[in-house]
């Protein structure tokens, strides 16, 4: 059974969370048809918390329709313990030309409750586009009045460094966690950002764990996959391989990761995730299955924990590859063959 930890007094979450991002259809073409089933599934493996964003195109209908089948087939019980965290992402545009104020983020807060069907949003990240203006402050406070009004339970932000989510705290914004890129190929949260968020008690949440199933046997003693490539995300840690790894070295690594694996009898995905959610201040990573087969085994992270002769291995690998010397998402967000993987104005779409 997967684990879960509790945020609040009525917020428990599993220690795996449901990805959602892959489900908008500007993310990847092939969504299955039957996925209010398939995300029943997770479901029966106590993941009760769902990811989406207001730029995840569909996505908060889809969970709006899953919550519905949950409640006919499983019940009422059932269906109050599922938590849905969405995110606010104002345009970079209207960022821009200055146009973000209240009424243009109780708008996006207001579509999320209208999409999920819901009075409150159990969750809302704040993620900001572009810190050369300095916007993300107000529009925390923005969200933190609407907290005040009822329409959100909790705020988090994800993509932040630690220079910017060290000024939200100085402005009093009541963050509880951090969502962050944090795999066995990206360790930038480990750059002053997990020791700013152990000081003020705030968790880190990880996404990308698995590098876009890249970090998986399925690309064991591959070659570079061929375009087109399949979503969106691929191509994304493709890049961050092809800057900061080499690729016998990425290969050398799931060798480790699959010597690690057999000796637990896991596969090297639940090598990967295990060794992310033993990371200092982690509570919750994010990750999704390709197929009713993977989810039955995704509960298999919490069945082993890596030793010293485990550590070891895999540190020898990353020992050799070249250090990541950008803070959290500053790549993504500002180095543009990584910037240009990003689509900017969802809001608008």
């Amino acid at each position: 059974m997967i684990q879960t930890t509790k945020l609040s007094n009525n917020h428990n979450i599993s220690r795996i969370i449901f990805w959602g991002r892959q489900l908008s259809k500007w993310h990847w073409s092939q969504v299955d048809n039957n996925i209010q089933d398939t995300l029943a599934k997770y479901i029966e493996q106590w993941v009760i918390t769902f990811d989406c964003a207001d730029i995840y195109t569909w996505v908060e209908e889809i969970y709006w329709e899953m919550l519905l089948q949950v409640e006919r087939i499983y019940g009422s019980n059932t269906r109050s313990r599922i938590k849905i965290h969405t995110k606010c992402v104002p345009d970079i545009n209207d960022i821009r030309n200055h146009v973000v104020d209240l009424k243009y983020i109780e708008s996006i807060i207001d579509r999320s409750l209208l999409r999920l069907w819901v009075d409150q949003l159990d969750l809302v990240q704040l993620h900001h586009r572009d810190y050369n203006i300095p916007t993300y402050i107000e529009i925390a406070q923005y969200l933190n009045q609407l907290k005040s009004k009822g329409k959100i339970s909790q705020i988090w932000v994800t993509n932040y460094n630690a220079q910017i989510l060290g000024e939200l705290i100085d402005s009093w914004i009541p963050i509880i966690s951090s969502q962050n890129q944090y795999s066995l190929l990206d360790a930038r949260p480990e750059k002053n950002l997990i020791s700013l968020c152990e000081k003020h008690q705030i968790k880190i949440l990880s996404y990308g764990t698995l590098a876009g199933w890249l970090l998986t046997d399925t690309y064991l003693g591959k070659e570079k996959p061929c375009e087109p490539l399949e979503n969106r995300s691929l191509r994304k840690y493709l890049l961050m391989i092809d800057e900061f790894w080499w690729r016998w070295l990425f290969q050398n690594l799931l060798y480790e990761l699959r010597e690690i694996a057999n000796k637990y009898n896991v596969s090297i995905a639940d090598v990967s995730m295990r060794y992310v959610l033993e990371k200092r201040n982690v509570a919750w990573i994010i990750v999704w299955a390709r197929n009713n087969k993977h989810i039955h085994g995704i509960h298999r992270s919490f069945t082993f924990t890596l030793d010293d002769q485990d550590y070891s291995r895999i540190n020898r690998i990353l020992d050799v590859s070249k250090p990541i010397s950008w803070w959290c998402f500053d790549i993504e967000r500002y180095w543009e063959k990584h910037s240009n993987i990003m689509k900017m104005n969802l809001n608008k779409e």
